[in-house]
């Protein structure tokens, strides 16, 4: 089981956000039939309701085609798609729980002590480039601030910092911290050796701390001070054990709150965009960094909770493309997305810090549906140009996670073309799947022993053992009566479920029941989650659960007995000689009495 600390603080967190608030957030059509809470799947296609939240149990389960079923925290895990951890940072901060700076410990913790030499190098590289900041050889880069309209305050706020073009001031810091502080600032990508040379990476730039969403410091990337001067406008950090362009979001540390709060977040494409935003007061604005959105981007917005995503970039052609590449990931997200067409050259940073918050908030508030948006840009084409175009869109369409929601788009495109909607879709299907982004693959994990992979008694041994721990969750007195076979279930995931239920009826002085909700607790991220609720549901649909377990404990004894007679029946056939035969016939008409007993008193 986790630790005592960590399974309080899972409860406390489910007893906090009642499930059917959490579920309703996200399920808009939910609606409340006497006891229950009730609405259409939302993991599967259907038209009749069979989706049910019990608000009494603390549990949801789907009686239709997908038969899944949890607490709160397996739902959020599903419908955000997000690990466990993320849902329980999510409805923690819904709820106002504070997590301990080590609630992660209690299920083993993460790659922060693996990488801790970099994360240092990392932290001890933000502070020097800050000291130069505001040293004396920083002044062009606080001119360059200034000139942009961003303050000390924001400044201090992102921890941005200045690095010389003369010296290499990290390489000499890390060689006087010694070999394995040297070493670290190569791997961190701050510092580089060639050709038995070791120098700076980074020169002469403003110098923007890029963060991962705990607040880590995991690269930077490099400003240049002016456009006149050579080289990239910008620089990043190479690839890094740590710093990963596609699976980073600039600001989402500092607008995670904002986002939660407000369920919309804004993407937008430049570093000093995002601290403009969060310097007038608009605190869930973000960017990419300078990619297109990835599985990672994907999950991280899951992981805000938004129900909204707005796109905000320049209003250039080069923006639009931006825009595009920045939908390609996102439009698999069960979430609303919209972009703000800004006019030719105009800057989101400057419109932010010359028209303010509110004038900003009114902009984004008349953004356009994504679609309205991409088809927009087609207008003047011509005909191989317009083709190309409708091939760009169709793609993002075939992104969409629906069959419903990608067929209506696709004739809403034909609406807007003008086109007939039959010849938009075969152009489709002659895409295929290969410019799609790929969706997420769901957190939820399968079951380790497959079912259609065993032979018929190994099937009845499976869904007898489903049965039995079923069971035992809705009645705690069957407990007693079966409880010789909770550990003989081949299924690890149904073996750990019955240890715990075992476990907390040998332990636990309480009253309260060992039912689906607690043992989910216990399981904390155990993959075993996913089975609770359905065994739970489907043992429940018997007359009474005594005659489940009964009944299944019966058949384990029946299955236990004939694997005997055959085990014997082949050392029968392979004994040596008629002693060890005669041995081996007496132990298969013993077990077949068993057999035959076992089932005269299930009679």
């Amino acid at each position: 089981m986790q630790n005592q600390d960590f399974r309080q603080l899972v409860e406390t967190v489910k007893l906090r956000v009642p499930i059917e608030d959490a579920v309703r957030e996200r399920v808009g059509e939910l609606k409340r039939a006497g006891a229950l809470w009730v609405a259409c799947c939302p993991f599967h296609d259907e038209k009749t309701p069979s989706f049910k939240v019990d608000p009494r149990r603390g549990t949801w389960h789907c009686y239709g085609s997908c038969g899944t079923g949890g607490d709160v925290l397996s739902f959020v895990e599903q419908f955000d798609g997000v690990a466990f951890s993320d849902a329980l940072e999510l409805l923690a901060a819904q709820a106002g729980v504070e997590l301990p700076g080590n609630w992660r410990s209690g299920r083993g913790g993460d790659d922060g002590e693996r990488y801790q030499a970099l994360y240092a190098v990392l932290e001890q590289a933000q502070e020097a480039f800050r000291r130069c900041l505001n040293g004396p050889t920083g002044q062009r880069a606080l001119s360059y601030l200034q000139r942009r309209g961003i303050t000390a305050e924001t400044a201090d706020a992102f921890g941005l910092g200045f690095v010389p073009e003369q010296g290499s001031p990290l390489t000499e810091l890390a060689r006087r911290s010694g070999k394995e502080a040297l070493e670290a600032s190569v791997a961190a990508g701050l510092v580089r050796q060639s050709e038995g040379r070791t120098y700076d990476f980074f020169r002469g730039r403003l110098m923007i701390p890029i963060r991962d969403p705990r607040g880590r410091t995991v690269g930077f990337g490099g400003r240049k001070l002016s456009d006149d001067s050579e080289g990239p406008k910008y620089v990043n950090t190479s690839e890094t054990p740590v710093f990963k362009k596609g699976r980073l979001v600039y600001g989402l540390d500092r607008a995670m709150e904002g986002a939660r709060r407000e369920r919309h977040l804004i993407l937008v494409e430049g570093y000093t965009d995002v601290m403009a935003a969060h310097q007038v007061g608009v605190r869930n604005v973000v960017a990419v960094l300078g990619t297109s959105t990835t599985e990672e981007h994907a999950a991280l917005v899951r992981r805000t909770g938004a129900r909204r995503v707005t796109l905000v970039f320049d209003g250039d052609e080069a923006g639009r493309k931006a825009s595009l590449r920045a939908l390609a990931g996102l439009l698999a997200l069960p979430i609303e997305i919209d972009v703000l067409r800004l006019p030719s050259g105009a800057d989101p940073c400057d419109l932010l810090l010359e028209r303010g918050a509110d004038a900003f908030r009114e902009l984004v508030g008349a953004a356009e549906p994504w679609l309205d948006f991409a088809v927009g840009g087609l207008a003047g084409r011509s005909d191989v140009a317009l083709s190309e175009g409708v091939d760009e869109i169709l793609r993002l369409i075939q992104a969409l996670p629906k069959p419903v929601h990608r067929e209506a788009s696709i004739a809403s495109l034909a609406e807007r073309l003008e086109l007939p909607a039959e010849a938009v879709r075969q152009q489709s299907h002659g895409l295929g799947r290969r410019g799609a982004p790929t969706p997420p693959e769901p957190t939820r994990k399968p079951a380790p022993v497959r079912p259609e992979e065993l032979d018929l008694v190994g099937r009845l041994e499976l869904e007898a053992f489903g049965d039995l721990t079923g069971a035992v969750l809705l009645d705690n007195s069957v407990i007693p009566i079966v409880h010789e076979w909770f550990g003989r279930s081949p299924d690890p995931e149904i073996a750990e479920i019955l240890r715990i239920v075992l476990e907390l009826y040998e332990t636990t002085d309480d009253e309260a029941p060992i039912d689906a909700s607690r043992v989910l607790t216990e399981l904390g991220e155990h993959p075993a989650r996913d089975r609770v609720v359905p065994l739970a549901e489907r043992a429940g649909r018997a007359e009474t659960t005594f005659q489940v377990a009964e009944g299944a404990a019966r058949r384990l004894k029946q299955i236990a007995a004939e694997r005997a007679i055959a085990e014997t029946k082949t050392i029968y056939e392979s004994a040596p000689d008629d002693e060890a035969r005669s041995r081996a016939l007496l132990d298969i008409w013993k077990t077949a009495r068993e057999r035959a007993g076992a089932g005269a008193r299930g009679a």
